[in-house]
């Protein structure tokens, strides 16, 4: 059980004998000795009068904090029953929750500063600790304070694979072929959602608006020689031809 761990050491000089005893007694000598004990109520006093609770964390809340009170008093009483330790009495207690807690809260501060003026609070954690739990503000559903920082369309530009484990990008004909069918539509799919993007890019309507000028000078040009030809050609019933045939110099009533 204990093979490649630190308390194997503990048990090595009994594996010979094959004293299981022995080991047993060693183990328990070695990890849960006086030094054990001392570490246990070394770590559960540190808690109780350096950990302080400013109600900011809504995940660590003032039930919270008072259990983990609760616990390490728990832990002393343990301890003291295998070393010789003095255990706080219960207005100790309530001076390290109350000194512990250093939240602006008015409800908090209103309900320290009634325990203690309260004889019966003050020396009585349980007490003290329901009526600091009866006032104690209660924390926001944290998903109601959550804000979404962006959201994109479903039209956007993706990059990587798609459920079908096709991968978004140019595809070979030899590559194309080996494609399923759910791969190929989503291939499809999201290429004309790129395509919807392109549309979308201003740059690419800045391309399309010179393209669709560069066709009108070019329409505007083959109308010019439409007209100078039917100008040249126009004559009048004597043969002659006629002076104001030209419609670029005609007014228009």
């Amino acid at each position: 059980m204990v093979q490649g761990t630190s308390y194997e050491s503990s048990i090595k000089t009994f594996q010979r004998a094959r004293n299981g005893r022995g080991a047993y007694k060693a183990l328990c000598q070695h990890n849960l000795g006086s030094s054990k004990w001392d570490k246990i109520i070394e770590e559960a006093e540190n808690y109780v009068m350096k950990r302080e609770w400013n109600g900011k964390n809504y995940r660590f809340s003032l039930r919270n904090h008072i259990a983990k009170h609760r616990e390490a008093h728990n832990e002393m009483l343990r301890a003291s029953q295998f070393v010789d330790y003095e255990i706080p009495n219960e207005h100790t207690r309530v001076g390290r929750l109350i000194k512990s807690i250093v939240s602006r809260d008015p409800s908090i501060v209103s309900a320290i500063t009634h325990i203690q003026g309260n004889l019966v609070q003050r020396d009585d954690f349980e007490s003290a600790a329901d009526f600091l739990l009866l006032t104690a503000p209660k924390f926001k559903d944290s998903t109601q304070t959550h804000r979404v920082s962006a959201v994109r369309s479903h039209k956007s530009k993706r990059k990587g694979a798609g459920k079908s484990g096709v991968e978004f990008r140019y595809h070979s004909r030899q590559e194309y072929i080996k494609l399923n069918k759910a791969q190929k539509k989503e291939l499809s799919d999201w290429r004309k959602s790129n395509n919807d993007d392109k549309e979308n890019n201003p740059g690419h309507k800045v391309s399309a608006l010179e393209q669709q000028i560069a066709e009108m000078k070019q329409q505007t040009e083959l109308m010019k020689q439409t007209i100078a030809s039917l100008t040249t050609n126009t004559l009048n019933a004597d043969g002659q031809r006629h002076p104001l045939t030209n419609p670029l110099t005609q007014r228009v009533n």
